[in-house]
Formats: structure tokens, sequence, C-alpha cells
């Protein structure tokens, strides 16, 4: 509307006085120009899509069949840099003596190192994992997390262990503290509201109940998907 108050930008992404912007905003501008001359920009947004296109092939060549296997064979988000985006260079590539080009450099590198690592995201529409959906003969994408400063690490596999170690084994944790949370919450709001305890009461049994039918109902939907069946016999726990 015209002469209405507009949210003032944010000082940190306004250009200095000599007209140049904050170090995260020419970053994002650089890292967005390496995307667009390797046409993977789609309505001006990396299009991750497109990225996968570019390292799927070196994603799906990771294979990995028993849990130790992991850490030779997966990929690396250095690993995919040096394979598929070698123009982008690194700090040491930078021969100059200015330190804040050197830091520029170093966030450039970054920002595309995070911006390729992030189409491997493993949740069912990631862009490969939702790929190998249809072509992966079984393969599912994996993540395992870096130890003692290493980098985090990416694979494909049918090993159940090292499906449950990496995805879903950390997915059921991070539910489970959710939940506790909820429950601690719960607990303390019957405490200092005993007069609506019952109330609390019923709305955590609900909220579980719909928790729990709701992933009965996906995990009902992938067994028909597929033949059907299952195993009640089998051992979760099993190595």
């Amino acid at each position: 509307m015209e002469g209405s108050p507009q949210d003032p930008q944010d000082p940190q992404e306004q250009p200095d006085a000599n007209g140049n912007l904050p170090l995260d905003e020419r970053v994002k501008v650089e890292g967005l120009a390496i995307f667009a001359r390797r046409q993977m920009v789609t309505d001006g947004k990396i299009d991750p899509w497109k990225v996968a296109d570019e390292i799927e092939p070196t994603v799906v060549r990771a294979l990995v069949r028993s849990e130790g296997e992991r850490s030779k064979r997966g990929i690396t988000p250095t690993g995919l840099m040096t394979g598929h985006f070698s123009e982008v260079p690194r700090r040491e590539d930078y021969e100059g003596d200015d330190d804040g080009e050197r830091q520029f450099v170093d966030a450039v590198y970054g920002y595309v190192k995070g911006q390729v690592f992030r189409v491997l995201n493993v949740a069912p529409d990631g862009p490969i994992q939702s790929r190998l959906a249809t072509n992966g003969d079984g393969l599912v994408l994996c993540r395992m997390k870096g130890r003692r400063g290493a980098e985090e690490v990416a694979y494909v596999t049918k090993s159940r262990k090292c499906i449950d170690l990496d995805n879903n084994g950390p997915a059921f944790r991070r539910a489970l503290l959710a939940q506790r949370k909820a429950d601690a919450l719960t607990g303390m709001s019957m405490e200092r509201l005993p007069e609506d305890a019952k109330w609390f009461e019923r709305r955590a049994a609900n909220a579980r109940k719909e928790l729990v039918d709701g992933s009965k109902n996906a995990i009902r939907a992938a067994l028909e998907a597929g033949d059907g069946t299952f195993d009640d016999g089998d051992d979760a726990s099993d190595e």
C-alpha cells in the first residue's frame, strides 16, 4: 500500500559506505553464480535436482555392504567437491596476502560444499533418495556422522544394520527425546494446575495415539507397496 511503512532492512545485509555487501551476502551471490555457470539454477535458486544429476553416479558407486565399510567406501562433502566442483578454489589455493579475501574464498567453498551435500537428504522425498526408490534396486541412501572431527559420510546400502545405525536409529532416538520432553511438560502442567490435570492427561493420551496410529499407517502402506508380508518373528535386535 502506498505510503505504508516497510520493514527496515537488516543492517547486516546493507552495503557499507563503499557499496560493498557484507561477507555472507557476497558468499551467497558468488555461490549462486557458481551453480548458474553449471546450469543448476532455476527461478533464481539453486536447483537440488540438477545438482543431483551431477553427483548421483558417484553417490550410487559408494556402495556399502557392512558396517565396517562405511568410512572406507562412503563419500564425503570434500570428496564430492573434488570430483565434481574442482573449479571452486579452496582456502589453500588463494595465493594473495589479503586475509579478507582469503576468508571470502574459504567461505564460498564451504557454502558450495554445504549446498551440494544438502542434496543427500536421507528423507524419502530427498532428490537422490527418491530416485533410489524407483531405480535403486532396493538401495537406501544413508549418512554417517563424522567422529573426532572427521567429515560426514554418505553411502548407499542394503544392510539393515547400517540403515538402522545411521538413518532409522537416530530418528527413533530424536522421536523418543521429543516424547520424553512432551511427557515432562505434561507432568509439570498437571502438577501446577491440578484442576486441569485430567484435561492434560487426555491431551497427552490423544497425542500419543495420533503418533502411534500415524506410524502404523505409514508402515502398513510400505508393506502393501512391497510384498504385503511381515515376519513377526524377526527380532529387530539381531545383528
